[in-house]
């Protein structure tokens, strides 16, 4: 073989490598978009049912609370100390309710709803912003 032909071959090997390795790099890529996706998902599905959780028990109390007043209603049983107590439980628990709700929400939730599903529409606000200050 004359030189030239070896340095062909040199060549041709480097890019083959290249080639190689942008292969693996796309490959290892989409592996870990796929991977990124179903860990979304998963913290989605685990944040979902702790608010779910949360909903029923606060709807359980609810409920048996309500469930007490119609009992003390019914059989005329007037406990003042047991009607305050229970006013207050009761406007704690929605309370509670709407703060931890609201909390979750801002922390767990929102982030994911703005950043993955609403990307589109931040790029157009952003480009409609760009024009606006830089466009003139």
């Amino acid at each position: 073989m004359s030189e030239w032909d070896t340095w062909a071959e040199e060549q041709r090997q480097r890019n083959f490598q290249r080639v190689q390795q942008e292969q693996q790099k796309k490959s290892n890529q989409a592996e870990a978009e796929m991977i990124g996706g179903a860990i979304g998902v998963i913290i989605g599905a685990f944040f979902f049912l702790v608010g779910l959780a949360f909903a029923i028990l606060v709807l359980c109390l609810k409920y048996f609370f309500l469930f007490l007043v119609f009992l003390r209603n019914k059989f005329f049983i007037h406990w003042n100390w047991y009607v305050k107590t229970e006013d207050v439980i009761y406007q704690g628990l929605i309370w509670i309710k709407k703060i931890v709700g609201i909390i979750l929400a801002i922390i767990f939730i929102l982030p994911f709803v703005i950043l993955f599903k609403w990307w589109e529409l931040w790029l157009v606000v952003g480009i409609v912003l760009l024009y606006y200050y830089y466009g003139k």
